[in-house]
């Protein structure tokens, strides 16, 4: 499933990634869900980007600070990726947000408010957590959720669920999108490939908003990530 913006929006996303700084990814991970647990999915795909990329910048907020400055990264990066724990608010679909510090601080979330102003030049910012690019059941498109929010901040394409997802199922989905994307297809091929592979709920709750035609260039590590069994 993808969302495609007009041809204009389209022109401007591509020039806006003309001009990304770093090629990444810029990892953002939260580790902990707002009950204190640990994301061991999470934890997984944030191992898998910092051995399969040598660009890899793994973020890992413990203070309001941190999360500023997590925020203020996601600038010229040319990928994105954010394993987190996702939650939406139907009445306020600009405090949909991602839990990147500790729980219990509002200080923790990263809100699709703070991307207003920003100026992003990623090619692709991957949300991997439950109902990233929704915005509650009046707007399942996620048009003013998360996801729109990183593609009107400048991010030529963002990949995100519309729905709950499993922790482990994602890390697995995860391996396949970027293997597919290091092939050299396009994020609209990758994302149905890795939809392919990973024949769940989770994979299939996985969609497309931005330029299908868009594709990443990330360095990789001289020895190959060797996939972990999945469990």
């Amino acid at each position: 499933v993808a969302s495609v913006p007009s041809l204009t929006a389209l022109a401007h996303l591509r020039g806006r990634y003309a001009r990304a700084a770093r090629p990444g990814p810029l990892v953002l991970a939260g580790l902990t869900g707002p009950d204190g647990r640990a994301l061991a999915g999470a934890r997984d795909e944030v191992a898998f980007l910092r051995a399969r990329y040598a660009g890899a910048e793994v973020r890992e907020p413990r203070t309001g600070a941190a999360v500023r400055g997590a925020l203020a990264a996601m600038t010229g990066a040319g990928a994105i990726h954010v394993a987190a724990h996702f939650a939406a608010d139907p009445e306020n679909p600009w405090r949909n947000g991602v839990l990147l510090g500790p729980p219990a601080r509002d200080e923790s979330w990263l809100r699709a408010a703070d991307l207003e102003g920003r100026a992003l030049t990623a090619s692709l910012v991957v949300l991997a957590g439950c109902g990233s690019a929704a915005a509650g059941d009046a707007d399942v498109r996620g048009e003013r959720g998360l996801a729109s929010a990183c593609l009107a901040a400048g991010a030529r394409s963002a990949v995100g669920t519309l729905g709950p997802v499993e922790d482990r199922a994602v890390a697995a989905f995860v391996r396949e999108l970027y293997g597919a994307l290091d092939r050299g297809v396009t994020v609209a091929a990758a994302l149905a490939q890795a939809r392919g592979a990973v024949r769940t709920s989770s994979g299939a709750a996985f969609v497309l908003a931005g330029d299908p035609e868009a594709r990443l260039e990330l360095p990789r590590r001289g020895a190959p990530w060797q996939t972990p069994p999945r469990r």
